[in-house]
C-alpha cells in the first residue's frame, strides 16, 4: 500500500510537471504567433548554426538567450542555436573570434581592452544598457553616498568591473583614493557581513539577493546617480562573421530582442523557463527578484532593449585610458556597430 503511494505520488508529480509545461508551451506559442503576425513575414527556410558562448553559469541576466532558446523564439529565425554557459574563468571576447559561428556575452570594458590587444571583435547590440556595478553599505551604517567613504573600509577588486567604476566614480567626484581605506576582497560576500568592510563592491540583484535571503537591511549606491554611464554586457562576435555571416546575427538579435520582451511580459511564462535551465539554483523567488533588480538597467527609460549609444562607450574608453588600463584609443567606429540594431527595430512594429 505504501509502495502504490509512493508510486502514485510520482505519477503525480510527472502529470503536473507535464501540465505545467504544456501551459507554459500554450503561452510562448501564442507569443509567437503574435511576432510572427508583426515582426516577420515568415520564418526563414534556411537553418543557420550558431553557438553562443555566455561568460557566466546560466542566470536571469541571460534571460533573452535562454527564454529564445526554451521558447522557440530562435527556431522561429531559422536558428539553430547551442547556449554555452561559463564561468569566472571564461573568456568569452577570445572565444567569439575563433569561427563565424560564434556570439559572445561579455562585460563591455572586457571586449574594449580585447579588442586594443588585437581580437577582432565587434558588439552590436547591449544586453545591459547601464552598468550593473553597484555599493551596498549595510542599512544600521550611516553611508549613503560616495562622500560619506571618506575614512571607510572599502572593498576593492583590483582588475574587476567593480574597481573600474569604483575609480571612475570617486574621480567624477573629485575624490582621492587616499582619504578611504581600501580593503582586498574576493567574491564571498562574509567580510561585509561580519564588519570587517564598510562598503561591498556587487552588482545590482546578485549581491541584493544575498542579503535579503539573510535578512540584512541594506543600502545601494549606483554610480549612474553620479554620473558614470557606461555600457554593461554587450552581444558581440567576429569582424569575419560580421562580414560573412551578417543574416546569422540579424536571426540572432531578433530572436534575442523578442526574448527579452517575452521575459517582461509575461513571468507565468519567462519565470519556468529560466528555472528550467537549473531548478536546484535557480528558485522562481530568486529569478523575479533578479529580473525586477536588473530590469532599468536592460532598458532605462528611454531606451529598448539592446540599445547602447555612442556616450556611453566614449565614456568607458576616457575611463579606461584614465586608468591606464587602455595606452591608446580604439577605433570606435569599428568597434561597435549599430546597423543590427537600426534593421530589427526597423523590421518590427511591436519591439518599441
Amino acid at each position: 500500500m505504501r509502495h502504490r503511494k509512493r508510486a502514485y505520488g510520482r505519477a503525480g508529480r510527472r502529470i503536473i510537471l507535464a501540465g505545467i509545461a504544456s501551459a507554459v508551451g500554450l503561452v510562448a506559442a501564442a507569443y509567437l504567433l503574435r511576432f510572427r503576425t508583426s515582426a516577420a513575414p515568415s520564418a526563414p527556410k534556411s537553418i543557420l548554426y550558431a553557438t553562443v558562448r555566455l561568460d557566466a553559469p546560466f542566470d536571469p541576466s541571460f534571460a533573452g538567450e535562454m527564454i529564445a532558446a526554451r521558447a522557440g523564439l530562435f527556431e522561429h529565425e531559422g536558428l539553430s542555436v547551442e547556449l554555452k554557459p561559463g564561468s569566472a574563468e571564461t573568456d568569452a571576447v577570445r572565444q567569439v573570434s575563433d569561427d563565424n559561428q560564434t556570439i559572445g556575452v561579455a562585460n563591455a570594458q572586457s571586449m574594449l581592452l580585447g579588442r586594443a590587444s588585437g581580437v577582432p571583435v565587434v558588439a552590436f547590440a547591449a544586453a545591459y544598457v547601464e552598468s550593473p556595478v553597484v555599493f551596498y553599505t549595510l542599512e544600521k551604517s550611516a553611508i549613503r553616498t560616495p562622500s560619506d567613504f571618506v575614512g571607510k573600509r572599502i572593498g576593492y577588486r583590483p582588475g574587476q568591473d567593480t574597481a573600474i567604476i569604483y575609480q571612475a566614480m570617486l574621480a567624477k567626484l573629485l575624490m582621492s583614493r587616499s582619504i578611504v581605506h581600501e580593503v582586498k576582497v574576493g567574491s564571498d560576500i562574509t567580510p561585509f557581513l561580519n564588519g570587517e568592510v564598510d562598503v561591498w563592491p556587487g552588482h545590482a540583484g546578485v549581491d541584493a539577493y544575498i542579503l535579503k535571503q539573510r535578512g540584512v537591511g541594506y543600502n545601494i549606491i549606483s554610480p549612474d546617480s553620479y554620473g558614470v554611464h557606461v555600457p554593461g554586457s554587450v552581444y558581440l562576435t567576429a569582424e569575419r562573421t560580421i562580414r560573412e555571416n551578417p543574416q546569422l546575427i540579424r536571426r540572432f538579435l531578433r530572436a534575442v530582442i523578442a526574448g527579452w520582451e517575452l521575459t517582461y511580459t509575461d513571468y507565468a511564462t519567462s519565470i519556468p523557463l529560466i528555472a528550467s535551465f537549473d531548478a536546484d539554483r535557480l528558485t522562481p523567488d530568486l529569478i523575479r527578484f533578479r529580473l525586477e533588480q536588473q530590469r532599468a538597467l536592460l532598458r532605462p527609460l528611454g531606451a529598448r532593449f539592446g540599445e547602447f549609444d555612442d556616450t556611453h562607450w566614449q565614456s568607458l574608453q576616457s575611463i579606461l585610458l584614465q586608468q591606464r588600463l587602455l595606452k591608446d584609443p580604439v577605433e570606435l567606429s569599428k568597434t561597435v556597430t549599430y546597423d543590427f540594431l537600426r534593421d530589427a527595430y526597423r523590421r518590427s512594429g511591436r519591439l518599441e
